[in-house]
């Protein structure tokens, strides 16, 4: 069909269907849950797509009413895929565990705040075995559940690292201050550098450090 003698409808189609196109990467790769404010934008944005499918005039046209019904079902696919990905049972699986992990820094991260030593071997062994349940959850090749398990054990493996350098270098606190008259100093300081990894595993992990 000549572009110059296209159908207005179609072309307002055409151009329905490049706003949709835009957001499927977005659409496809979506890791997050349903209460995530991307997942809110990315169906309001389908979701009006809709709205402007279902507004255009088909003249009762059978190729325009093809048309039409072409483009509300691509873009309710990407929706049911939207809504698919942030659903999925894995998804919640891994959100699952993270929220074990945050439960268990909220437990266990007051000694970083009261300046004493730096963790517990329970501590250690919860996040290991939280990590290792990770790497367990099945993706089947899902884009958006491996940017989903990619994200959390990121986090997770980088509290681990805290934890092992913590579990290295950090001498049992306090220490003794009949050894030498710096030694209430050097408590001090390894007090606050305790209390700043535990500031930054509770960054790291979406917890309040003040619970």
């Amino acid at each position: 069909m000549d572009m110059g003698n296209q159908h207005p409808s179609i072309s307002r189609l055409q151009e329905i269907q490049k706003e949709v196109k835009s957001v499927e990467q977005q659409v496809v790769g979506f890791s997050g849950l349903s209460d995530d404010k991307n997942y809110k934008k990315l169906e309001r944005i389908l979701t009006k797509q809709l709205f402007e499918i279902d507004s255009v005039d088909t003249e009762g046209k059978g190729d325009i009413q093809q048309a039409r019904k072409r483009a509300a079902q691509e873009t309710e696919r990407l929706l049911k895929e939207l809504e698919q990905n942030a659903n999925h049972p894995h998804r919640i699986e891994i959100q699952n565990i993270f929220e074990e992990a945050q439960s268990l820094v909220r437990e266990k991260i007051v000694p970083f705040y009261n300046g004493g030593n730096c963790v517990t071997d329970e501590f250690e062994e919860g996040i290991q075995d939280i990590i290792l349940r990770l790497t367990h959850v099945k993706t089947g090749g899902k884009i958006s559940l491996r940017k989903a398990r990619y994200h959390t054990l990121t986090k997770i493996c980088a509290v681990q690292e805290i934890i092992e350098d913590c579990m290295k270098k950090q001498p049992s606190l306090p220490l003794s201050e009949d050894a030498h008259p710096s030694v209430a100093k050097i408590n001090f300081v390894m007090c606050e550098v305790n209390k700043a990894r535990g500031v930054l595993i509770a960054l790291l992990m979406g917890v309040n450090n003040n619970e």
